[in-house]
């Protein structure tokens, strides 16, 4: 007789998105190549063709008969023990970026456990009767090569046989381009920010000129294709002049722009919300008059800006707004003193921040007497701010770092630690780019200097293990190329490397974000002063 739960899984194999697959979370450490289940929403894409090879694997067992055993004394059915009758599993290969979905068909049980080569065994989630169903995420080229994946089916204490089922990836090489678009399309201008929208898409913030010195700011979504339509190009705060500082997506969808606005010649910074793409703007805060914010930092309950404010004592101090819903906002400035100083003698300038739980670091450069030596030098900070008191708590690099130096970019790697990426330099000071990595305890380490003729903008931490940097490298007097570099922290060699010019000319990565499957997004300016942004292999 036919399996009936095969018959099901088999219909559905052939139809896109029937059988469920859960969302997942916490991305896969190098190597890894599995996560847990969080919800059971489907997974996007559609089910490979039920096929062997490249379209996936389907494997059926025969239904098990239940069977009876006869004593002297008892006459009683002995335990069905759970059984896996069918499974679903692909693509395989995994050549582009994206899931493996799995689905699995079993009888008698009550749930299923997913192993994926040595790593720890997972749950699959429950998709319909007797089928389960989840995800293999293998984000990077890394993991190339051949793979095994062992599912058991289990109720109460009984198990059934293991199914082990093998399949390849064979991903794009790390920093390969895949996507490069640049040119007339809404005219000159440049891509400030990007993010990953939990629906999956990329949205750009950036500036645009649709008139002469009229800066414009706009949002645009594109696919994981590149593409885009007049549905996906919005222009936030129309009508006013508006330049793009920086901006961050919610697990909700939520869009929070930051953007320096102009109103009769009075230019403030200025943090806006949108519910939803599309939605009506609301402001949130608003910034005091020669105030320069530089960077907005995401929490799951507040927002903050960072930047650096005019005192009345002639410096500059780094200050950090912090808004709540339904609260009003908080901001303070501070102010760095060196240990044997007394007095206000540095000018502190926070270029990015980002939260650590409840903590806000700030970090970016202090420019003072750091050597009693009456020169003004940069030096490289991170400032920790305690939850709840904000009370600061300074590091401050020493010359080993360089005469000079600073923070552009700072992200919380997978060990909880901040990668910064930055600038060093010597008297004169030639800037070129660097890395660093601060640590609890142990402060700033791997003072990491750069090739020469590269400047960072931006980082990123890829779910691979390792940081994403973006600039640009001067390759001659009068040009740049747009540049993207792979680090993992504490190593002599780039992972990899992505470069891109098209004419010698001004071209600069200023943004950069990564994928929820390991897929690079780079952005910022092109040749002939227009956006570019670029989809790289992660």
């Amino acid at each position: 007789m036919r399996n009936p739960r095969l018959a099901v899984l088999l219909a559905c194999a052939a139809l896109t998105g029937c059988l469920d697959a859960p969302a997942w979370e916490n991305f896969p450490k190098p190597g890894s190549s599995a996560t847990e289940a969080e919800s059971s929403t489907t997974s996007a894409g559609e089910w490979p063709p039920l096929t062997t090879g490249s379209g996936g694997i389907l494997t059926t067992t025969i239904d098990p008969t239940p069977t009876t055993t006869t004593g002297e004394s008892t006459d009683t059915a002995a335990p069905l023990e759970p059984s896996i009758v069918g499974h679903v599993l692909g693509p395989d290969p995994l050549d582009v970026a994206g899931p493996i979905a799995v689905s699995i068909a079993t009888e008698h049980a009550d749930g299923v456990r997913m192993q994926v080569d040595d790593k720890a065994p997972l749950e699959l989630a429950t998709s319909a009767a007797d089928t389960f169903a989840g995800e293999i995420l293998m984000v990077s080229a890394l993991s190339n090569g051949t793979h095994a994946v062992t599912f058991t089916a289990w109720r109460d204490g009984l198990e059934s046989e293991p199914l082990t089922v093998p399949f390849e990836v064979a991903l794009p090489a790390m920093g390969s381009e895949q996507l490069w678009e640049s040119g007339p399309l809404i005219g000159t201008g440049t891509i400030a920010a990007l993010a990953v929208a939990p629906t999956g898409e990329v949205v750009e913030f950036g500036t645009f000129f649709p008139m002469l010195n009229q800066p414009r700011c706009y949002l645009r979504r594109r696919d994981l294709a590149g593409a885009w339509s007049e549905d996906d190009f919005f222009i936030v705060l129309d009508g006013t002049n508006c330049s793009a500082i920086d901006m961050k997506v919610t697990a909700a969808g939520e869009i929070f722009t930051l953007v320096a606005r102009t109103d009769n010649g009075d230019t403030r910074w200025t943090l806006n919300k949108q519910a939803s793409w599309g939605a009506e703007i609301e402001n949130i805060g608003l910034g005091a008059l020669d105030e320069d914010a530089h960077a907005l930092a995401l929490h799951p309950d507040m927002v903050a800006v960072c930047g650096a404010s005019p005192q009345p004592t002639l410096d500059l101090d780094a200050f950090a707004a912090i808004f709540r819903p339904n609260a009003p906002g908080m901001v303070k400035a501070f102010d760095y003193v060196a240990p044997d100083e007394m007095t206000h003698s540095f000018d502190d300038t926070a270029r990015d921040c980002v939260f650590m739980g409840d903590q806000l670091a700030l970090v970016g450069e202090t420019i003072g007497d750091h050597d009693h030596e009456e020169l003004p030098r940069k030096r490289l900070f991170v400032l920790e701010l305690a939850a709840n008191t904000l009370e600061p708590k300074w590091t401050v690099a020493a010359v080993g770092s360089g005469t000079h130096s600073g923070a552009t970019g700072v992200v919380p790697d997978d060990e909880g630690r901040l990668f910064l990426a930055g600038f060093s330099c010597g008297e004169p000071c030639e800037a070129k780019g660097a890395l660093w990595v601060h640590s609890q305890g142990t402060g700033l380490w791997w003072p990491k200097k750069l090739a020469l003729g590269v400047r960072t903008r931006d980082v990123a931490w890829h779910p691979a293990g390792y940081a994403v940097v973006v600039g640009s490298l001067q390759d001659s007097p009068v040009s740049t190329i747009f540049w993207a570099q792979a680090w993992i922290p504490g190593a002599d060699q780039p992972l990899w490397t992505a470069e891109h010019s098209d004419a010698p000319a001004f071209q600069v990565a200023v943004a950069v974000a990564v994928g929820a499957f390991g897929q690079v997004f780079a952005g910022g300016v092109g040749a002939l002063g227009y956006p570019a942004i670029a989809y790289l292999a992660g």
